[in-house]
């Protein structure tokens, strides 16, 4: 008689196991679906409703909201709008923001109820620039236009008065580098505080020359200077022909003073 053992096998529970697996996609369908659809949801639902500007007197404040909202017209990837809280990129805004209008900060926020809040921060204004065709403008220290000036601002004793011969240029758009503009102010103050007949009137683009500029005073006298010449150089050498002519009378003789030759000043 023999004896042998014999292997227990348990019974597969596969069965058991399948419908537990579809148990779990069936919840991930169901949650991947109603996730996707509150998305959908809160991208048409949460949008835009209304834009508030603060912080710009210069620019009007309308000025900015205007164009924020026609930067949101339109769909996202052809399907979602624009003005849509979600998808809204408030770091691209800010961007366009700043460049279109030469702002020197931009700060949007979302709200919940579709506001958006824009906090813009100007640019310090140092010059206002006329050009041949077109109304004068605001230019700020880092060389960029601000915006058309306001008539009172004119005349402003603080600001550089610019005559541009070249093409208009707008907002936003950069008429010169921030070095150039301010060795041009470092210039205009140094004639200020001269005072008198050499008191300056406006700067103007010397002709034949990109780099060269000419001050003319309210005495009829003219500076000129090069921004290539050595800018620091070039106001020493005016320093020093303020104090060899300081007396009213011998400003009043000045006629020309070229400071772009090396240690030489023209004078005549």
């Amino acid at each position: 008689m023999s004896s042998g053992r014999h292997l227990y096998r348990a019974p597969s529970r596969s069965w058991q196991r399948r419908p537990a697996s579809r148990r779990r996609l069936r919840r991930t369908t169901v949650f991947s679906v109603v996730g996707l659809a509150l998305i959908i949801v809160l991208v048409w639902g949460w949008r835009i409703r209304s834009v508030e500007v603060s912080g710009s007197s210069m620019i009007p404040n309308a000025a900015v909201r205007d164009a924020i909202l026609a930067e949101l017209q339109g769909e996202r990837w052809g399907i979602f709008p624009r003005s849509s809280m979600l998808l809204m990129r408030t770091g691209r805004l800010e961007r366009m923001i700043r460049d279109q209008f030469a702002f020197a900060s931009v700060s949007v926020r979302r709200r919940l109820n579709g506001r958006l809040d824009v906090l813009v921060t100007e640019q310090p204004i140092v010059a206002v620039v006329h050009f041949p065709n077109g109304p004068a403008m605001l230019l700020a220290g880092s060389g960029q236009i601000i915006a058309p000036a306001p008539e009172a601002l004119n005349d402003a004793a603080s600001l550089v008065a610019v005559q541009w011969v070249g093409s208009a240029v707008g907002p936003g758009g950069q008429l010169m580098p921030a070095d150039t503009l301010g060795f041009l102010q470092a210039l205009w103050a140094e004639l200020s505080r001269a005072g008198g007949s050499l008191q300056p009137q406006s700067i103007g683009e010397r002709s034949g020359s990109t780099s060269a500029f000419d001050i003319h005073t309210t005495g009829g006298a003219v500076v000129t200077a090069a921004v290539e010449e050595g800018t620091e150089r070039q106001l020493v050498k005016l320093r020093a022909v303020l104090q060899q002519y300081a007396t009213p009378d011998a400003r009043a003789s000045i006629r020309i003073v070229d400071l772009r030759y090396g240690d030489r000043v023209y004078i005549q």
